[in-house]
């Protein structure tokens, strides 16, 4: 199907190769975009077509007209050919030198014209075809109807072949085929087919079909879906013919030419226009959201309306005692919100089904199905006017789709033969999906032909565009991952009846931030640029009654719903299969080994990795099956093409519903993963998925394991009168394994969760409540107590004996689970290459279960109170509730051997069931001797060891769901569990997926996108419930106290208080006991990292591999060590990402995440390769692929854009050395197994950290005080400064710096404004201009008398006073190095530092050191402002400078160097005379002797400085400030023991935006900036529109220019001389090298 573009005739877009949305008008600016052209380079490219226009027509008339042979017109038509190609950038040289073999075996090939590679691998190849210009009013066969030849059964001759249409012999003037080959297949569709499945290596990315007056773009990866371009001479010549069109040509150009499709860069365009049409689809689906918010509020107001007005019944929650119905109680909001998700969720379905014909779901090839049943039929309805009353509210749409539901779910002519029905057939989908019994209270509410209109126009059309107006969604081209991301991102939205009159507010001006509701009857609480409004811009009223769909308040800090984009989900996929994947390429394993794969997604959402691991592994499973059973000699070894898609959707739909597992917190989650899997393996006569426990809702950081302690980890130890504690609850239990048919654990373990804990009870952390609850205190500290008292003798063998117990049950589900699978899996329906035809079926008859109802009446025998699992997990819930207990409750709590009782009383299973081991165990306790070795002992009885599977008779016989366990009503405690349970999800993976770890010993594959959540108590996001304006402004702390006040009156909000209070007590307290989390302790708890760290539980120790996209605060964290320690064992790649791409589009483009690749344990050292500074995964690929050759760019590239560019230098291998520099160079030295990861662009940069790292003297080794001084808000609550932005007194002490009022080098950056709010309210100083007691502005003094003051700032030891104590100097009194505390990696400098004078001091937004000796302080300074120490702190990627870190900086250069780094340091900050000490402690003559690298007459010579300090001696203007940095750069590489070639590789590498800035930054003959880019300099030089004007001025000509962005020097002007120059770093840092080299020779 032809996307339908009238303006671009000459491009058909089959199959939306580009998303409509994308293929729009403004088409041809999107692609001019993104090739990097402008217009005149779009003017150059159409002048070759014009003169082969004239060609054209000459060789079309020559078709036409002359009525050529086959074999004549193929050759003139490859000479056009010839022509064109040049044009588009071909080399036409030796066309068909080889041909291109798709079965060597049968020497069957392709003929191709030119074959393209890249990397070794082939990258594109240019095909011919016989032309499609129509001759004789007949039409020619197209790419689906032409072959290259033709092959005839029986008896063939010349004769008979040339009576064929096709033939190879018409080909003989352009090709010949040698005698030992053929073409095939020869149908030229199917010879695409099978070029396109060929192995990843020899498969083309991009086909370019040329068929003379046509030409066909073909992509490998939207072949398969019908999408490819295709492009009509005819119309390009005709179209472009018009002056106003002429730039169609260009677009022609840039679309199919070499640059475009096979380019030696690393960048290809198409992909680029690939990428950004995703981003462009990434639009619709934010339009698709909202259409589904919309449905889903007006299927809910559409109930109530029907059942209040239409039918009157009541809807709601009936009340029993006065009869009426409460539709607002929130458990019945929750259940219309499920209702109205599944009609959407079957809206979806039916929409993805009706645009994939292929999978002939339903029959959107027959009329009348299209004309009266389907969705696309009311998808043309969606804008017809609706004109009268009846015809609004009638329910022919209601109808329509109802019936459209019911066909699925039942069926449409699924008994009848075809052959006697010519009607339509719908085979049944067994779903719950389509099962309306399984609504809860809309499945008999009509809904109204204006109401459905509604519906599916918000879930068909984007938003309507000013320009363009509505598009229509392509369901088929968003695919199913961006589907799922629409519906992801609603997974925390909550649903309810307004009780009032509601509007939406947001922070002012952005409401794209997100809204909160708030009654109709505070709208004056608000300014009118923080109320939502609509198109007529009055504010938006949800008026009571309405149904609310939305994310608000609390939900929004809770959620962390970010949708992973899909180039990152199949990168990490791709690399976390990698090792796997080789070992079957490499024939180590075999391709069925991959069908046997173990798959979870702990954190599943959409479950948009599941579906990237089963697509990938679907893949290769066929690839590499292929391959084996061909070097094995099977004869039916290959797929025929026009099979392979529909073999491929059965191998991902197996895999789907046998391995893969996954689990969510959201119920509404794990439904949309079912449906997305669903969409994503579907095929041809697909049986209904059943995914059983498999897919499951659960708290996947918060429960109980398998684990077990040893006796010695817990018995009490001997003290001298009685045992006393053993802390268990500082030791990590180990996990189980199991032998072929019971639980391998030795009698001396007992399970952990049997076990209290020291940590339990986490309210008793919140003090208010503590405060509040003072007996019930005194209960649990009583309890607390009693749990953690020491395990004697008796104890232990309880716990023996409870734990044998336990084995018994866990033997026994997993029986019980090993049964259902047996009845409720999926038939086994893949392609093996091997005849099944006489053999037993893969999947016995009476195994097959056709009833999805059936399927789930089995598993649901495992929530029966006497099953075995239900038993486990309310044992394992109940130690879990303990952490969650909370103080009304407190008196319920059980003691030790109550809450043991308890439990064996739930086990129920009786003592002759216990295993020999344990009862001789048991008999031998008061020997306290245990005789593991002895034979009898160890022996287990026959019944012990076998494993019976059970029949589904016996199965739903066993079951006795309604049992209780106990004889009377279940225990208070117990009810307490059961609700703790329900309400926070507990969730104990290894009894879940008993089968997985009996079986396998973990997981095979585990890949993810945790959440990234800190877990902490905000009050301000609790409140903003029902105040958003402390979320939407910035609100004082009192404000937020007074707003808590008035929250706590409302009973239920203080209920919601302390549920969030509690949630978030209790979790932090489970999350950091060392038994759960042991590689966390110390750390601040972020559910990422704890799933990490489960994720190596989960894992099969032997053979898993695990991909998680996380923060990188992993690698930085002071506390991370022990984590640090066993993720570097198992990792094998690291990917560092930033995302100034916006690849997550809804997260702060700053924002740094990473890959985590792990695999199996290593014992030996790290190992393991990395990445950093990545922008796009494209990179990654084309880094392992590059071949060395050229330079390794740095963050940016030259044309000042991110730079994606792959370089073989950009990988660094990790192993215990590489790791013992980075802790060499930025820690002690003694964390090499554990030391931080910093971001290493290349491998040089290793070189570079090892000769910093060997210097030999640091900061830490002289005497030195590091202070961040004043706390900005405390100094002020506390009375000691006060606000007043003035010029300070600085003999009072008055100076206070803040981190805008310096730079590097330059202590007199900036002064604030008189209104100084932000970091932009301060003005660029002249030092021209300032006097020699000048002194900037600050914005805080000291608001104590000077004696008190100074004596808050104690200074350096002098001595001790008579009673020999201590005396201290004055701080105040030394000069300080000065450094932003806050540090930006993506700003033009990073360590900003500068020499700060005496009796001044800071806020803590700066850090400084003070030296007792002056020298020092210069020599800090000059060091820390150089390029090589920023680039250290770049390297690092901390965001603050820290004390700590500080203490490891070099310091104290040799001897040689110090006449011409300190001389320039100090001429760079002692600016005024309260620097005029400093230069005279400092100066030395040989001062007057230093030379500048060049020679300029805009530089100050060196011979005129003198001992005394004078205005004329410091740098002033600033074409000498920058030359001086420049040689310190250089003075401190040489003397920090780098190179020129490390200096050069570290400003290349790692400082863009300086780069950027000096490219474009202009200085006049007087040294003054006339203009720059940078953003550090607004209001200096002119702006760039006046710059345009006058940059070309001759020598002698001048420019004033009148200053009016500074506050400072608004009206003032300024002089510039031309001629203008910008300068060359990298020249310049020659320039010094070469001179200082033979300086300090």
């Amino acid at each position: 199907m032809a996307a339908d573009n009238i303006k671009y005739r000459f491009i058909q877009n089959i199959g939306d190769y580009f998303p409509s949305g994308y293929f729009s008008e403004d088409f041809i600016d999107k692609v001019q975009k993104a090739s990097g052209l402008n217009s005149d380079d779009m003017v150059s490219l159409c002048a070759p077509f014009v003169s082969l226009r004239q060609e054209y027509e000459k060789y079309k008339n020559y078709i036409v007209n002359t009525n050529p042979r086959v074999k004549d017109a193929i050759r003139h038509t490859h000479d056009f050919h010839t022509r064109l190609l040049k044009i588009l950038g071909y080399s036409t040289d030796a066309p068909y030198d080889r041909f291109y073999s798709v079965d060597e075996e049968a020497n069957s090939v392709v003929p191709v014209r030119h074959i393209l590679s890249r990397n070794g691998h082939t990258s594109m190849l240019v095909m011919e075809m016989q032309p499609l210009i129509k001759t004789d009013d007949k039409e020619p066969a197209g790419l689906f109807g032409q072959q290259y030849n033709v092959e005839i059964e029986g008896q063939i001759t010349e004769q008979t072949i040339r009576h064929q249409q096709y033939y190879a012999g018409q080909w003989s003037e352009v090709f010949t085929l040698p005698d030992e080959q053929r073409i095939s297949p020869a149908v030229i569709n199917k010879a695409i087919d099978a070029l396109f499945l060929l192995p990843q290596e020899r498969r083309p990315h991009f086909i370019l079909m040329l068929a003379g007056n046509t030409i066909f773009l073909l992509d490998s990866e939207k072949w398969n879906r019908g999408a490819y371009l295709e492009f009509s001479l005819d119309e390009l010549f005709s179209q472009a013919s018009i002056s106003a069109f002429r730039k169609y040509y260009a677009l022609f150009h840039l679309l199919t030419c070499k640059e475009t499709l096979a380019s030696d860069s690393e960048t290809i365009l198409m992909d680029t226009l690939v990428e950004d049409s995703y981003k462009n689809a990434y639009e619709v689906t934010k339009d698709l959201k909202d259409g589904v918010i919309l449905a889903v509020e007006t299927l809910a107001n559409e109930a109530l309306y029907y059942k209040q007005n239409i039918v009157h019944e009541g809807f709601g929650r009936k009340n029993e005692e006065t009869g009426e119905y409460d539709e607002t109680d929130d458990n019945f909001e929750a259940e219309v919100k499920d209702d109205c998700l599944t009609i959407v969720y079957r809206l979806l379905f039916i929409f993805y089904a009706e645009s994939r014909s292929e999978l002939e779901i339903l029959p959107t090839g027959d009329d009348v199905y299209k004309q009266g049943y389907s969705l696309e039929m009311l998808r043309d309805l969606e804008q017809t006017r609706l004109n009268s009353q009846q015809s609004r509210d009638g329910y022919f749409f209601d109808d329509s789709i109802q019936n459209l539901f019911r066909m699925l779910s039942s069926g449409y002519n699924k008994a009848d033969s075809m052959t006697n029905n010519k009607s339509f057939r719908i085979r049944p989908i067994d779903s719950p999906l389509f099962n309306n019994n399984r609504l809860h209270h809309l499945g008999d509410v009509r809904i109204r032909n204006c109401k459905w209109q509604e519906i599916i126009c918000a879930l068909s059309l984007s938003k309507k565009n000013s320009r363009y107006g509505r598009g229509r969604i392509s369901y088929a081209n968003l695919g199913v991952n961006q589907l799922g991301s629409v519906y992801e991102s609603l997974l925390a939205f909550r649903g309810f009846y307004a009780e009032e009159d509601y509007i939406e507010v947001h922070k002012a001006g952005h409401p794209e931030d997100g809204t909160f509701l708030v009654p109709y009857s505070r709208m004056d609480d608000f300014e009118e640029n923080e109320i939502l409004r609509n198109e007529e811009e009055r504010p938006k009223i949800l008026p009571r009654g309405t149904f609310v769909y939305r994310l608000n308040g609390r939900d929004r800090q809770k959620s962390a719903s970010y949708y992973t984009p899909e180039v990152l989900t199949r990168s990490t996929v791709k690399y976390t299969l990698k090792s796997i994947i080789d070992d079957v390429a490499a024939g180590k394993r075999k391709a069925t080994d991959l069908l046997e794969l173990k798959i979870l997604e702990p954190a599943m959402g959409a479950a948009a990795f599941q579906n990237e691991v089963i697509n990938q592994l679907s893949e290769a499973y066929l690839t590499y099956q292929q391959q084996q059973q061909r070097e094995r000699g099977l004869r039916n070894w290959r797929i025929s093409p026009d099979h392979y898609r529909d073999e491929l959707q059965k191998v991902k739909a197996f895999i789907a519903t046998h391995n893969v597992y996954g689990v969510d917190l959201n119920p509404t989650a794990i439904e949309l993963g079912k449906l997305s899997l669903w969409l994503n393996v579907i095929h041809k006569d697909m049986e209904t998925p059943f995914f059983a426990n498999r897919l499951t809702v659960g708290n996947a950081v918060i429960g109980a394991w398998l684990k077990v302690y040893n006796k010695d980890e817990i018995y009490g130890i001997k003290g001298r009168t009685r045992l006393e504690q053993n802390k268990w609850w500082e030791r990590a239990p180990h996990k189980i394994e199991f032998y072929t048919n019971r639980v391998k654990r030795s009698v001396n373990e007992v399970y952990h969760f049997l076990l209290p804990d020291n940590n339990m009870l986490g309210v008793r952390s919140i003090s208010e409540q503590k405060k509040a609850n003072k007996e019930a205190t005194v209960r649990m500290t009583t309890i607390l107590k009693d749990w953690t008292a020491p395990i004697n003798a008796n104890d232990f063998a309880t716990l023996q004996r409870i734990s044998a117990k336990i084995d018994v049950l866990l033997k026994d589900y997993f029986t019980a689970q090993l049964s259902i699978d047996k009845y409720t899996n999926n038939r086994k329906e893949i392609w093996d290459g091997i005849d099944h035809a006489e053999s037993e079926s893969f999947f016995k008859e009476e195994e097959r279960m056709e009833s999805y109802a059936r399927k789930q009446q089995l598993f649901d025998t495992r929530y029966g109170h006497d099953n075995a699992y239900h038993k486990l997990k309310l044992v394992m819930d109940y130690w879990c509730a303990l952490w969650f207990w909370e103080y009304a409750d407190a008196y319920s709590l059980p003691t030790r051997t109550e809450y043991w009782g308890d439990i064996e009383a739930l086990l129920n299973v009786d003592n002759d069931k216990i295993d020999n081991r344990t009862r001789q165990a048991l008999e031998r306790a008061d020997s306290n001797t245990l005789f593991e070795n002895d034979v009898e002992y160890n022996r287990i009885t026959e019944e012990e060891s076998q494993i019976v599977l059970k029949s589904q008779t016996e199965i739903l016989t066993e079951a006795h769901a309604n049992v209780s366990l106990f004889a009377d009503e279940e225990p208070l405690r117990l009810q307490i569990v059961e609700r703790l349970a329900n309400r926070y999800h507990f969730f104990h993976p290894m009894l879940e997926f008993i089968e997985v770890f009996w079986l396998r010993d973990g997981f095979d594959i585990i890949c993810g996108n945790p959440p990234w959540i800190k877990l902490e108590f905000n009050e301000a996001n609790i409140i903003s419930e029902k105040f958003p304006e402390v979320a939407i402004r910035k609100v004082s702390a009192p404000i937020v106290r007074q707003k808590i006040n008035q929250f706590m009156k409302n009973e239920l909000m203080k209920s919601l208080y302390f549920s969030e209070q509690n949630e978030q007590a209790c979790s932090t307290a489970f999350l950091n006991a060392f038994c759960n989390y042991p590689l966390l302790i110390g750390q601040q708890t972020n559910l990422y990292k704890c799933v990490l760290t489960n994720c190596m539980d989960l894992i099969s120790d032997e053979n898993g591999y695990i991909g998680l996209l996380t923060p990188e605060s992993i690698y930085d964290d002071p506390k991370g060590q022990p984590l640090r320690q066993e993720l570097y064992k198992r990792l094998r790649y690291h990917f560092q990402y930033q995302n100034e791409l916006r690849l997550f589009a809804e997260v702060h483009h700053h924002t740094v995440y990473g890959d985590q690749l792990l695999g199996p344990r290593r014992s030996s050292s790290p190992r393991f390769a990395s990445l950093s500074n990545l922008f796009h995964p494209n990179t990654v690929d084309a880094c392992f692929a590059h071949d060395g050759h050229g330079e390794c760019g740095g963050i940016k590239d030259s044309s000042g854009n991110w730079n994606t560019a792959a370089h073989k230098d950009r990988i660094v291998i990790f192993s215990d050395k590489e790791l013992q520099v980075l802790s060499d160079t930025f820690e002690d030295g003694t964390t090499g197994n554990c030391a931080k990861l910093v971001s290493i662009h290349s491998e040089e940069v290793i070189d570079v950290l090892k000769k910093i790292a060997s210097y030999p003297t640091h900061l830490s080794n002289c005497e030195n005080i590091i202070t961040e001084c004043l706390h900005e808000t405390g100094a002020v609550d506390d009375g000691i400064i006060c606000r007043n932005t003035c010029y300070p007194n600085m003999d009072r002490y008055e100076m206070i710096y803040c981190g805008p009022n310096f730079y590097v080098c330059n202590p007199y950056n900036k002064e604030p404004r008189i209104r100084c709010v932000l970091n932009s309210d301060y003005d660029t100083v002249n030092y021209l201009n300032i006097s020699d007691s000048y002194t900037s502005k600050t914005n805080y003094i000291p608001k104590i008398n000077i004696a008190k003051y100074n004596t808050l700032f104690k200074g350096f030891q002098i001595g001790q006073d008579e009673d020999g104590k201590p005396r201290y100097d004055n701080w105040l009194n030394y000069y300080k190095v000065g450094f932003r505390k806050m540090v930006g990696s993506s700003a033009e400098r990073t360590l900003i530092c500068a020499l700060l004078p005496r009796k001044s001091a800071h806020i803590h937004g700066v850090i400084s050191v003070a030296f007792r000796n002056g020298d020092y302080s210069v020599d800090a300074t000059a060091l820390y402002s150089s390029l090589v120490m920023d680039f250290y702190m770049k390297t690092i990627g901390a965001s603050n400078v820290q004390g700590s870190r500080m203490q490891s900086f070099p310091l104290g250069v040799a001897e040689k160097y110090k006449s011409a780094l300190y001389c320039r340091t100090l001429l760079l900050n002692c600016l005024t005379t309260y620097y005029s000490e400093l230069w005279e402690e400092c100066y030395k003559p040989s001062f007057k002797s230093e030379v500048w690298s060049i020679d300029d007459d805009r530089l100050k010579p060196f011979d005129t400085l003198t001992a005394n300090w004078q205005w004329s001696i410091p740098l002033r203007n600033y074409f000498e400030r920058r030359q001086a940095l420049v040689e310190i750069d250089v003075i401190s590489a040489m003397a920090l023991g780098l190179s020129l070639k490390d200096l050069e590789m570290i400003y290349t590498i790692q400082f863009p935006v300086l780069q950027q800035n000096e490219n474009d930054t202009w200085y006049d003959t007087k040294g003054n900036i006339v203009f720059t880019c940078s953003k550090g300099l607004t209001g200096v030089g002119v702006d760039r529109p006046v710059w345009n004007t006058i940059k070309d001025m001759k020598p002698g000509e001048t420019y004033i220019h009148t200053i009016e962005k500074s506050e400072l020097y608004r009206g003032q002007q300024v002089t510039y001389y031309a001629p203008f120059t910008k300068c060359d770093r990298i020249e310049d840092y020659r320039h010094a090298w070469a001179h200082f080299e033979n300086q300090f020779k």
